[in-house]
């Protein structure tokens, strides 16, 4: 009985192997890797010049201690966008970034500045409202003679950059 089993295991491992071997279902295969050894390889592009990192060299007689606290003077410095005087500063476009619309203003220092609903703008503290594609509207609120007077300001998109 024992030897039957194991001629029936030989027997069936050998009809097994040969239903494997059969060369009418390797025949798409072996085209493939035909073809694939005949197609020339894939042109790459040429990598990045390596840029070799050159340390800063730290000289204790002429550089600050990295470590010294600089002193305060208490001056603020002045933000670019404030500045200048409203009337000089010329709305050349908006963006749409990060689900917000933005503008982008050209300072008569020829600074291109993106600003954004809320910010100040001018020399006068105007206070950026509105922002479309045509143009900003800024509201400066002033004190004359113990009044508060609200004025409202469009910059529309200048032509001529």
């Amino acid at each position: 009985m024992r030897l039957l089993t194991i001629i029936l295991l030989i027997c069936s491992s050998m009809i097994l192997l040969t239903a494997c071997s059969n060369e009418k279902n390797t025949l798409d295969l072996k085209l493939y890797v035909a073809n694939l050894n005949k197609a020339s390889p894939p042109v790459l592009p040429p990598l990045p010049p390596f840029y070799t990192y050159e340390p800063y060299i730290y000289s204790i007689e002429s550089d600050r201690s990295p470590f010294q606290i600089i002193p305060d003077t208490g001056e603020l410095a002045i933000p670019d966008l404030q500045q200048f005087e409203l009337s000089t500063i010329k709305m050349v476009g908006s963006v749409d970034f990060e689900n917000q619309k933005w503008g982008l203003v050209k300072l008569p220092n020829g600074i291109i500045d993106r600003i954004g609903i809320g910010q100040i703008l001018g020399t006068d503290y105007g206070k950026v409202t509105d922002i479309s594609d045509d143009r900003i509207v800024v509201v400066e609120i002033t004190t004359i003679a113990g009044r508060t007077l609200t004025k409202e300001i469009e910059l529309p998109l200048s032509e001529a950059n």
